[in-house]
């Protein structure tokens, strides 16, 4: 078997594994990683700089945007399965990650420039309480997906 009969193999299975995602509800709602994107359902969850797109590929437009994966993922999932009363929560707990993932990241560099021993300690401590509450953040987040 040569390559470019290999090739026109692969490219037939794909074409059938779409065509089986695309006619089952249940299947439909198994995340697909293609490349750094994510598909569920209607809805693909693609990565930019700032945080995650959700995009409804049947629309063709961006419906919300989070900053976490999880967060993306949980509305995704909410959405699909209409569980709207946990939209809010999902808002923000995504908000209070965004928020420690900042303060993480001044702290850091905080730590990094400055030269008093103290205030590199203290600073230290509210590195590890904001490490602390986005986990945990985003820890709910993953519950909500699992309910």
């Amino acid at each position: 078997m040569d390559l470019l009969q290999s090739k026109k193999i692969s490219d037939k299975i794909v074409t059938e594994l779409q065509s089986i995602i695309s006619s089952s509800k249940q299947v439909k709602q198994i995340p697909v990683k293609i490349d750094n994107k994510i598909r569920i359902a209607d809805y693909l969850i693609e990565p930019y700089d700032g945080g995650y797109w959700i995009i409804d590929v049947k629309k063709d437009r961006c419906v919300k945007e989070t900053w976490t994966k999880v967060a993306a993922l949980a509305w995704v999932y909410s959405s699909i399965n209409n569980r709207k009363e946990f939209m809010l929560t999902i808002k923000e707990l995504d908000k209070e990650a965004e928020k420690n993932d900042m303060d993480s990241r001044f702290y850091k560099y905080t730590i990094e420039q400055t030269k008093d021993i103290v205030f590199k300690e203290a600073t230290q401590y509210r590195l590890e309480i904001a490490t602390a509450q986005s986990n945990a953040a985003k820890l709910r987040l993953q519950s909500i997906i699992l309910q």
